[in-house]
């Protein structure tokens, strides 16, 4: 096994802690003698590592960083710069292989994402299908994923999730309504269901509870028709 070493600074913000090395497709550490492959986690859409890196707000803070990156910049030794992000040629976030990786711009991934996908029309707002994973709104300028997370898709910045009351059906996020032009909040939960469970109809039912891993909220045997007044 030939390993290449990745490069402290692996991007323009922050630099790692611990001496890390790749295959091409997994990343290692050096440790008791050996190599060992570091554990991989799904956070999300992306296979990460959690290791140590130094960063200008706080040092030696355990982050979860994305192999795809480690890989990229192992193999290539180009340091990540503000804006730049590394592709999956073949949309499969979980293919670290660096053939399966090019450096590209945010925007552009961006409008990767967006082409030649199936475009739909649901809840009477312009949406379009990423993959089965995650879907983009035209009417807020989001992408919605099945996870739960969302973000905005100019930025890629993460939408924070609001509580309004104890319950847990009471989330809200704070979004901006190209069709009215204002800022609003719109119902958390809601949201992901009209999203990506097609078999509740929209504006109809209503949520009794939310597990953590999402479950509980796309199961419809925990909604109920609303009651019309």
């Amino acid at each position: 096994m030939r390993l290449t070493q990745i490069r402290a600074d692996y991007d323009a913000k922050h630099e790692l802690v611990n001496t890390l090395w790749t295959d091409g497709q997994h990343v290692y550490e050096f440790k008791n003698g050996e190599f060992e492959q570091k554990h991989e986690i799904k956070t999300g859409r992306y296979v990460c590592i959690s290791t140590p890196v130094k960063s200008k707000r706080e040092d030696k803070k355990t982050y979860n960083i994305q192999v795809h990156r480690l890989v990229y910049v192992g193999m290539t030794g180009h340091q990540l710069k503000k804006g730049e992000v590394v592709h999956h040629l073949d949309s499969n976030k979980s293919n670290n292989l660096i053939s399966n990786l090019e450096l590209t711009t945010r925007a552009r991934n961006t409008s990767i994402w967006f082409r030649g996908k199936e475009e739909i029309t649901r809840n009477q707002q312009h949406v379009e299908l990423i993959d089965d994973e995650q879907v983009y709104i035209e009417k807020y300028g989001i992408i919605v994923h099945r996870d739960g997370s969302i973000q905005q898709a100019k930025t890629g910045n993460p939408i924070k999730i609001k509580h309004t009351g104890r319950s847990t059906t009471n989330l809200i996020i704070g979004v901006y309504d190209r069709t009215k032009g204002k800022a609003v909040g719109i119902s958390y939960p809601r949201l992901l269901v009209e999203t990506f469970n097609k078999n509740i109809p929209a504006g109809k039912w209503r949520a009794l509870a939310i597990s953590e891993d999402l479950s509980e909220l796309y199961n419809p045997a925990n909604y109920y028709p609303a009651v019309k007044k």
